[in-house]
């Protein structure tokens, strides 16, 4: 079974149902709340479980009643929380997201910037298991030390890559993998558009690269040429974590032995049938469903 390790960000997102995203000023009236896990890395290890794999995950929150209920939804989802930092005294992350009936988002997050300072970063021993590594951007510590781990041990280090990055040379220069947010891609680069920006970074990394765009599908880079996947056709509801889902699928493809295109791919639909659910976790696939789907849209 593929063994899968995820580094970064574990929050509790509290998600508000609204018509329109607030603008300025007043009181916006929520038709329904969710109450449920967030983070990219915490999102990417329950996308893991739900496809088969064995997953891992290493995230600072606080001894507090939060930080409980993270870890709790965590272990009902089969995620091993086991190598979870739980600092006394601090607060753990959360968000509060509003979310409109196009799937648009307005996010607001806490993170005690303490939780990731005060944190001892993944040990290679907590990772000797993995077929793949999978980090975010939101503990940097962390995710240079899984990634200098994940490069000793011979397997994938993969970095979902989004705009609130701080040691992009340490991640461009460790990482095999790339998954890049767009706005990320744009603002290390300074290219507006997408495939200049991976053209531009491919020059600087000798990893894999790769971009997500939301509703317009992903771009990759593979032997200095772009290649491109639209989107797939669904129904959306709520896009909160479907590039965390997206990432999650990537890492365990890889895994699982597929290529980096078929990964794409793979990851793609994942995060697409992401997005048929209200919350972040709700409607992520399982490999069944999964399956299913790649079949119905060869």
């Amino acid at each position: 079974m593929t063994a899968i390790v995820c580094v970064g960000l574990a929050v509790s997102d509290l998600i508000y149902s609204v018509s329109e995203l607030p603008r300025g000023e007043g009181k916006t009236h929520a038709r329904a709340f969710t109450l449920t896990g967030g983070g990219p890395a915490a999102t990417a290890a329950v996308a893991v479980s739900r496809l088969g794999g064995t997953v891992r995950l290493i995230a600072p929150i606080g001894d507090d009643q939060i930080g409980d209920g993270i870890v709790s939804e965590l272990t009902q989802e089969n995620v091993d929380t086991s190598a979870m930092r739980r600092l006394r005294g601090l607060a753990s992350p959360q968000s509060s997201i509003a979310v409109d009936d196009q799937g648009s988002r307005l996010i607001l997050n806490y993170s005690d910037p303490d939780l990731f300072s005060e944190s001892g970063v993944p040990t290679q021993q907590e990772l000797e298991s993995a077929d793949a590594v999978l980090v975010d951007v939101r503990w940097p510590q962390g995710a240079v030390a899984a990634l200098h781990a994940a490069k000793e041990l011979g397997v994938p280090g993969i970095v979902d890559f989004d705009a609130g990055f701080t040691n992009a040379e340490a991640l461009l220069s460790l990482a095999s993998h790339i998954i890049f947010a767009e706005q990320a891609l744009a603002k290390i680069t300074g290219e507006a558009d997408a495939r200049s920006g991976l053209l531009a970074v491919g020059r600087r990394t000798e990893a894999f690269v790769g971009v997500t765009m939301g509703e317009r599908g992903c771009l990759w880079l593979c032997d200095g040429e772009t290649f491109g996947l639209g989107a797939f056709d669904v129904d959306v509801v709520d896009t909160t974590g479907a590039g965390d889902v997206f990432h999650g699928a990537f890492a365990w493809s890889l895994g699982e032995g597929n290529d980096e295109s078929a990964s794409m791919r793979i990851a793609s639909a994942a995060a697409a049938l992401s997005c048929g659910g209200s919350g972040g976790r709700a409607a992520i696939p399982g490999a069944h469903e999964l399956r299913q789907f790649l079949e119905a849209n060869e």
